[in-house]
């Protein structure tokens, strides 16, 4: 039985190696698995080439990192983003204004008050979702007269959040807060809110405009460099109250509502407050501002120019008392944005009423010293007040070592005869030459006595 079963195995193996069979495995291997003629297996496998290795991990490589790339973009740099986005599928928020802090003279008195009204504030995400938001767009330009155009480019502009409201304008009248109240449905007006807010009224615009300045919506500008701010605050734009603003801001507070799957709000989901700014307490007197200002604006009509500036500080402290510069502005009317016309008469003013002439204007410097040569002057006795001389266009000093070329002190303007009084309120140049160096029968002040001075 053995033996058989030998001879069939003999038999069996000698079939077959004369015809080559490949297994259902081997179908898959390499071809060079079989030698020139097809019948013996020379090898059942061939190893990768490094080369192919490493463009193998190369891809692998490149493929993990565009993956990861991606994950940090979405999670980390626009993370805030989308989790606002999330956030507002569900949740709106209304900003709740902060009460600016108040500007104080030096005795306490309010230069500037808080007084309570209505912003009109926009939500790009309900607008948009509005099917009738063109229509509803043109009633609210009515009602707050404002642009279509306007209006429609804020919830359609990319570049502004798409989450954050807007702040369309401030201080709504209370025929206009009815008109919105009584013309508009509630299921129509979504996307347009009305909240309560605080406008700065400024007590004497006129007087106190380029000290305290002003406030109004923030611009392009103003949100780029305070990104902490709601894009629908209000900021302030020249003055103290810009100079100020971290300090007499404060920080908004946010009324939140919930929006179901109908669409419907539940606008009692929760509040949180606003902070109040900072008092301010400055150096200015009120009296002595009001005064200045009064005197300053009296004298310019008389002179019938249209230009002036006045200061009066503190010697003793360098503090400032009182600051005006003329033209001025009505500062009340551009917190508030209207009426247009007399926004639009400021702005194309001439005489540029913006410019504070105190601290901006051009004035020669030099000029500074002449009433203290005028002083040294009377204490040494080397003048009389009244004493006149004949203002000239130069003083002209012999060099006794090049005839051809004299010392030449020239005035700026010829201002004919002057005495001390004078001299100073025309800045005449030739008559405190002459009380320096001294010039024909005026004895000179000379470098000696100028330097103790």
């Amino acid at each position: 039985m053995d033996f058989f079963a030998i001879k069939f195995n003999s038999l069996f193996m000698q079939a077959k190696y004369k015809k080559p069979k490949i297994d259902l495995e081997e179908v898959l291997l390499d071809r060079r698995a079989l030698d020139r003629n097809g019948e013996t297996l020379e090898k059942l496998e061939t190893p990768i080439s490094t080369k192919n290795i490493f463009i193998i991990f190369v891809v692998i490589g490149v493929c993990l990192f565009i993956l990861y790339a991606r994950v940090f973009y979405l999670s980390i740099i626009k993370g805030n983003f989308f989790y606002q986005l999330s956030e507002t599928n569900r949740l709106r928020y209304i900003p709740i204004k902060a009460p600016r802090g108040i500007i104080f003279d030096r005795y306490g008195k309010p230069l500037v008050e808080n007084s309570l009204t209505f912003s009109l504030i926009l939500s790009p995400r309900d607008i948009l979702q509005n099917s009738k938001q063109d229509e509803l767009t043109l009633k609210i330009a009515n009602i707050f007269g404002l642009s279509f155009d306007d209006i429609k480019a804020k919830y359609t502009n990319r570049q502004l959040s798409y989450v954050e409201p807007i702040l369309l304008k401030t201080n709504v009248s209370i025929e206009e807060a009815r008109k919105f109240e009584s013309e508009i449905t509630e299921q129509d007006k979504k996307g347009f809110y009305l909240v309560e807010d605080y406008s700065r009224y400024y007590v004497d615009p006129e007087a106190f405009s380029h000290i305290l300045g002003y406030t109004g919506k923030m611009d392009n500008i103003d949100i780029q460099e305070n990104p902490q701010y709601p894009i629908s605050d209000i900021i302030g734009k020249m003055g103290i109250e810009k100079y100020y603003e971290q300090y007499l801001h404060g920080v908004s507070g946010k009324q939140l509502m919930e929006i179901n799957a109908r669409s419907e709000i539940n606008p009692n989901l929760g509040e949180i407050k606003a902070k109040p700014g900072n008092n301010l307490i400055t150096t200015i007197d009120k009296d002595l501002q009001l005064e200045l200002y009064k005197d300053l604006k009296t004298t310019i009509t008389n002179l019938h120019i249209h230009k002036g500036a006045g200061l009066a500080i503190n010697p003793q402290t360098g503090e400032v008392l009182a600051l005006v510069s003329f033209p001025s502005i009505d500062v009340n009317t551009l917190t508030k944005g209207s009426p247009r016309a007399d926004i639009d008469k400021m702005t194309s003013n001439i005489y540029m009423p913006f410019i504070n002439r105190v601290i901006s204007g051009l004035y020669a410097p030099g000029s500074t010293i002449k009433p203290l040569v005028a002083i040294a002057a009377l204490q040494e006795h080397t003048i009389d007040p009244d004493k006149t001389i004949v203002d000239e266009d130069a003083i002209v000093i012999p060099n006794p070592y090049d005839a051809k070329h004299p010392s030449i002190f020239r005035d700026w303007k010829n201002h004919g005869i002057v005495d001390m009084r004078k001299a100073i309120a025309y800045s005449c140049n030739i008559y405190f030459y002459a009380l320096g160096g001294g010039y024909k029968d005026i004895e000179g002040l000379g470098i000696r006595r100028l330097k103790q001075y």
